[in-house]
């Protein structure tokens, strides 16, 4: 992971013979979420990275909801105490992410469709999902005051409204598409949180109601 840190913070030629893509970058993030006391910034900086080679047109590395995912676990798993804003500010970049997307996909009248359809992919494609809630949420939780306590029940206020709008929707009837909210995710994080602390909170009763 580290060799290929360097790699990446020195390379911008694309005729140079170490090829990078985005599954090895992928891995490499996936590695630093181990590391619970500089991984998250080594993620961020990755993630940010990719993005700088893309729109430089070094590598097609573009990172996708598996990148943004795993460099917000790293964060969220992190022992950093801005673990849980930082976390949060990348959950926010993905939904801006997704909203940009789609504005440019209906607004623009000349868009091509091919171009049409590459911008709905992209979007599509970094759209926050109940792996992206999970981690946010639990990083949230593990500030263990007051604020982190609202702002996961607010996220989880959310997430819970943006299923039952997808039962509204009808996609139960597709439960293998990718681009439904799974929530499984969500809830082992709940579940864990009050196995630790029990049942006899705030945030405990939401949860039980929503949950049931």
């Amino acid at each position: 992971a580290e060799s290929l840190l360097q790699e990446i913070e020195l390379n911008d030629d694309i005729n140079s013979s170490f090829r990078i893509t985005r599954r090895t970058l992928n891995a490499v993030l996936l590695a630093y979420r181990n590391d619970h006391q500089n991984g998250g910034y080594k993620a961020e900086y990755i993630l940010k990275r990719m993005e700088e080679l893309t729109n430089a047109g070094v590598y097609d590395v573009m990172p996708d909801v598996i990148a943004w995912n795993t460099a917000i676990g790293a964060i969220a798993k992190s022992n950093d105490p801005t673990a849980a804003e930082r976390a949060y500010a990348l959950f926010q970049q993905m939904k801006q992410a997704t909203s940009e997307g789609q504005q440019d996909n209906n607004n623009d009248e000349i868009l091509s469709r091919s171009k049409r359809s590459t911008t709905n992919q992209i979007s599509r494609s970094v759209r926050p999902d109940g792996i992206t809630y999970a981690y946010v949420i639990e990083a949230w939780l593990k500030r263990n005051d007051k604020k982190g306590t609202d702002m996961a029940q607010q996220l989880l206020d959310e997430f819970y409204s943006i299923l039952q709008e997808q039962k509204k929707k009808g996609n139960r009837s597709n439960p293998s598409s990718s681009r439904l909210l799974k929530p499984d995710p969500v809830w082992n994080v709940i579940q864990a949180y009050q196995k630790r602390e029990g049942g006899d909170n705030l945030l405990s009763t939401s949860i039980a109601k929503q949950m049931n």
